[in-house]
């Protein structure tokens, strides 16, 4: 039987990367560089330092644990909201989430990236669904990708000031992923024995009740596949035991 739809997850699914501590660094080096050269903005300069001390400092005191990361990456978020990307003008950030994009190709699965295409190409609506920030995602995966080869792309978007300049980052699908899956099945008017949702770790299994089949990528942890495995047995596939268009269907 083949799928109506296929949801993944990005981090750590479809990209090596765990979030989006790449992007933003690119986001703060690259405006570390420009208010560098030139003296009237050194002010600007010391308090980028001050932020990366912060954050160094501030990462340390978080433990490994999934909730603790998850209180990181919030945190994270503020920081560089309220210090990097407030008032920074859209155009600058858009030359780094671009420089980011075309780095970050190099740590894509092309191979699960390729199943997900050949499974659209074969008439099944793909998309993806995340936390990431949405510009990255498509800085990745290119235009032609991200345009004709997914249906939709729900992920944490930009937010802007009243003057047109960024405001921040606004953390979306992070706490809330099974009922934004509830959205896009309804939107899809999906059934959902016929849905396959990838995702890497515990915040994607809240959505393996919703759905009729769940695949753990071959990016994701060890833990985190014996724990799917053993939880749901056949309702889980895993695409490292055959090719990733055979565990994206439901044959």
């Amino acid at each position: 039987m083949k799928p109506e739809l296929i949801v993944s997850d990005w981090n750590r699914t479809l990209i090596e990367d765990t979030d989006d501590k790449p992007v933003l660094k690119q986001i703060a080096m690259d405006e570390l560089g420009h208010c560098g050269k030139r003296p009237w903005l050194w002010d600007r300069v010391v308090k980028l330092y001050m932020t990366k001390k912060k954050l160094e400092k501030m990462t340390a005191q978080y433990s490994d644990d999934p909730e603790s990361q998850a209180e990181l990456l919030r945190a994270t978020y503020e920081l560089y909201n309220t210090r990097v990307l407030d008032g920074m003008p859209l155009e600058r950030i858009g030359r780094s989430v671009k420089k980011y994009g075309t780095g970050a190709r190099d740590r894509l699965d092309e191979e699960t990236l390729d199943g997900l295409i050949c499974c659209k190409q074969s008439g099944i609506v793909t998309g993806i669904l995340t936390s990431a920030f949405h510009d990255g995602v498509v800085a990745t995966l290119g235009k032609l990708v991200a345009e004709h080869d997914f249906a939709f792309i729900y992920a944490s978007m930009m937010k802007n000031n009243p003057d047109g300049t960024a405001k921040g980052i606004e953390l979306q699908n992070y706490d809330n992923k099974p009922e934004t899956l509830k959205k896009i099945l309804d939107k899809a008017k999906a059934d959902p024995k016929k849905v396959v949702y990838m995702g890497d770790d515990f915040r994607d299994e809240l959505c393996a009740e919703l759905v009729g089949r769940f695949v753990v990528p071959p990016l994701a942890t060890d833990e985190f596949r014996q724990h799917m495995t053993s939880k749901y047995g056949d309702k889980v596939r895993r695409p490292e035991e055959f090719k990733v268009y055979d565990a994206l269907t439901m044959d």
